[in-house]
């Protein structure tokens, strides 16, 4: 696949997006020495406790991201496809050559 560079990397999803934001941080200020693990089992325990609208900021930047995903995998898709045709069109004609 040349020049189409690394295929764009999936985005994180919203519970994600928040507590590597705010959530570590807070988590870590309320409770010091925590491990990673408990971080991330505090965390998952806070987002399932928050209400909708406290979730509402972190949902929409997930599925602004995911979007923004889809039409880079989708260019990168299309890049890769043609880089792949030139590739087998320089390979038949080395051939014939």
């Amino acid at each position: 696949m040349p020049h189409c560079g690394p295929r764009p990397k999936k985005p994180v999803n919203a519970f994600l997006m928040w507590i590597n934001s705010a959530g570590r941080n807070y988590i870590r200020a309320m409770h010091p020495g925590i491990s990673p693990q408990e971080v991330l089992m505090k965390g998952s325990e806070m987002w399932r406790a928050m209400v909708d609208e406290e979730k509402v900021v972190w949902q929409e930047a997930a599925r602004t991201a995911m979007a923004d995903y889809k039409k880079k995998l989708e260019k990168w898709n299309t890049h890769k496809e043609q880089s792949e045709k030139t590739t087998q069109t320089d390979e038949t004609v080395d051939r014939s050559a």
